[in-house]
């Protein structure tokens, strides 16, 4: 076989991989049909949330984020399966010096995108200490609400409390975008509310693990 007949062989073999085969491995190469329909479903199975500690009193947690799928599918008539999962959150938490600014703790810069602010100097009673992240599945998270932005369901997204600061009133953590969070103090219908803090912790990258039935 001459020099050149071999390498059309060789690419025939490589590019037929690809849908395109190089009829009789000499000739022009010409497209071949190789569509594969496939499906996918995604299912989030784990919830990042966050959690107020003020004084010696939780906020409880309000979910911010997806933090786990599960992703099933078909190609073909090939099953397939991955799991999505988020950087780990162990001992990650904003740390809050007295009366406001915000400290970030075990932050990995390239796993996680982080930031956070509290301003609370003005507000009377026990400070916020600390925000502290936690992973629920879904179905394990509920929803807390008192008097704050009534509405009928669950809310998974908002947990209120009576204030630490005033058990008369509200102090409320809630989602407030994607990974993102507010704290506030809520004086009463008839006054403002009080931001009290806030923050982000989005996920910078992704680990798959997957299996091909």
């Amino acid at each position: 076989m001459k020099r050149s007949q071999k390498l059309m062989t060789f690419l025939g073999l490589v590019l037929g991989a690809f849908g395109i085969v190089l009829l009789n491995f000499g000739s022009a190469p010409t497209p071949s049909s190789a569509a594969t329909d496939y499906t996918a479903t995604w299912k989030a199975t784990e919830i990042l949330t966050v959690n107020g500690l003020v004084g010696n009193k939780d906020t409880g947690e309000a979910g911010i984020g997806v933090w786990e799928w599960v992703v099933t599918g078909k190609i073909g008539n090939t099953n397939y399966s991955e799991t999505w999962s988020a950087p780990s959150i162990a001992d990650v938490a904003f740390n809050v010096p007295p009366n406001k600014g915000c400290n970030l703790q075990n932050i990995i810069a390239d796993q996680l995108m982080a930031g956070c602010w509290t301003s609370q100097d003005n507000v009377g009673g026990p400070d916020t200490l600390r925000y502290s992240f936690q992973l629920r599945g879904v179905s394990d998270l509920l929803g807390k609400k008192k008097d704050f932005n009534t509405g009928s369901g669950d809310q998974k997204t908002t947990s209120c409390i009576a204030s630490p600061r005033n058990p008369n009133e509200t102090e409320c953590i809630f989602q407030s975008g994607s990974y993102s969070f507010q704290h506030v103090y809520e004086l009463g219908s008839s006054a403002r509310m009080r931001w009290l803090g806030g923050g982000t912790l989005t996920p910078l990258q992704w680990s798959v693990v997957g299996q091909i039935d």
